[in-house]
């Protein structure tokens, strides 16, 4: 009997392929170049740093990592959190960006997974280890498809918002069989696969956004939050920020700020993605490619 992973697993894997081809068809065509030829590292920006914790090298990743060093303030300081085990190949794969990149080892294990990261980063020590007042944190499959206005940084918590009790619902076209259980000639049914997409959090974040794998974030804020608070273990990290902090007198910006900022689940045409692909339909997803590949383009006939 065919389930909805039968149909939704093989259907996401190939908008994970699209995804990944964007990213190395920018690597080559237009980051590798512009790192390689033309980048010079500006004086260190004080203001914000963007912090990635991955333990798996790719070219995926280095799209990504590039990608922020050029849509960032110039001079902005990033930093990769990966394990001992993944030093040496992250050294091979991003050594060559010299001190615009800081790749620290830390405490995540070989089998470093979800759990692990939410466990991590609602660790206040994470958040003391770092210095700026403004971090971004991003992941690999984020993309910051412009420039990010430096007004965006006194946000004391940015992220994509929620597609709150929603779901995503996905047509397959499938065969009718007849009485003998052949394809009946001219006939075809629709499989309508139906996910979820945050269910519950309407009570628990009534703001309605804060999706964390693409995020700005201020660092006291972040470090007093899960230094005082304690959070469910089956609990996203991204959700218990967002669930405390209004009670922490932050001024939460307007949910219209947080759809400029970043599109995930929700269609907008924003400053950045984090797995947009998943959820929204190809139209969608193709206008925030493109709209990503023109910036690109723009900036690198400036750049010669």
């Amino acid at each position: 009997m065919t389930t909805t992973m039968d149909l939704y697993g093989p259907f996401l894997a190939y908008r994970d392929a699209i995804f990944k081809a964007h990213c190395e068809y920018i690597l080559d065509a237009y980051l590798n170049p512009w790192i390689s030829f033309f980048y010079l590292q500006p004086p260190r920006y004080q203001g914000l740093e963007a912090v990635i914790v991955e333990t798996r090298p790719s070219k995926v990743l280095r799209a990504v990592i590039l990608n922020a060093m050029l849509m960032l303030p110039a001079g902005t300081p990033i930093i990769l959190i990966t394990s001992d085990q993944a030093l040496e190949a992250m050294t091979n794969l991003l050594g060559d960006l010299g001190e615009a990149l800081e790749i620290r080892p830390g405490p995540l294990g070989k089998d470093f997974n979800q759990r692990a990261y939410n466990q991590l980063l609602t660790n206040s020590k994470f958040w003391l280890d770092l210095s700026a007042d403004a971090i971004l944190i991003f992941q690999s499959d984020s993309l910051l498809l412009t420039r990010l206005p430096e007004s965006f940084l006194t946000a004391p918590y940015l992220g994509a918002p929620w597609h709150i009790d929603g779901s995503l619902t996905i047509d397959f076209p499938c065969k009718q069989g007849d009485r003998h259980g052949w394809p009946a000639a001219g006939e075809a049914r629709v499989v309508r696969v139906s996910i979820d997409l945050s269910p519950g959090l309407a009570e628990v974040v009534p703001h309605g956004y804060g999706n964390g794998g693409l995020s700005l974030r201020n660092r006291a804020l972040m470090a007093l939050i899960a230094a005082e608070q304690t959070r469910e273990d089956w609990e996203p990290e991204d959700v218990f920020f967002s669930r405390h902090l209004p009670s922490y007198g932050a001024e939460i910006p307007t949910l219209e700020l947080a759809q400029a900022f970043a599109s995930e689940a929700i269609y907008f045409d924003a400053i950045g993605i984090h797995a947009s692909w998943k959820y929204l339909p190809a139209e969608q997803q193709a206008s925030l490619y493109e709209k990503h590949i023109k910036n690109l383009i723009a900036m690198a006939e400036g750049l010669m």
